[in-house]
């Protein structure tokens, strides 16, 4: 198994951050390498039990259907692939004041033994240190310029 830590801050609050976020129509416009998420099965959007088919090709595409399993409003969203590439991640949100918040975040994943496993690994190792730094520079880029509009704009 393979564990990603990160943490990052962003001057906007908790919420519109959370928001955002959770809404995965948004991951196109930040996430690394995410080429298509779509809702599949009754469970609504934003709720625990909520299931995605998506795909991210970072060295190599990798594609999973995954569930939501945690949700907390402004605080928290876990999730966890059914099939596909393995993953669990967790998204941890923290009001660092009225308009700062940190987002901690931890991905597990699992590669598929031999030497399967050894290829898809050298294929997106390379990739996994300039995916967390593009995505933490775009999200915070993002977060930080719509919160600037939706303040103007009031």
């Amino acid at each position: 198994m393979v564990h990603i830590h990160h943490r990052g801050e962003a001057a906007v609050p908790t919420e519109f951050a959370f928001a955002y976020m959770s809404d995965f129509d948004n991951l196109k416009e930040w996430l690394y390498g995410f080429q298509r998420a779509r809702l599949v099965g009754d469970i609504p959007h934003r709720q625990v039990g909520a299931m995605y088919e998506g795909s991210v090709k970072i060295g190599a595409t990798l594609k999973a259907t995954i569930r939501v399993t945690e949700f907390v409003e402004n605080a928290l969203l876990c999730t966890e692939s059914v099939s596909g590439f393995s993953n669990q991640t967790r998204w941890e949100f923290e009001s660092l004041g009225p308009e700062r918040g940190a987002l901690t975040v931890d991905v597990d994943y699992q590669l598929p033994g031999g030497l399967a496993g050894r290829a898809l690994g050298a294929a997106i190792e390379p990739f996994v240190s300039i995916a967390i730094r593009h995505t933490e520079h775009k999200l915070r880029q993002v977060l930080e310029e719509r919160y600037r509009q939706s303040k103007t704009s009031v």
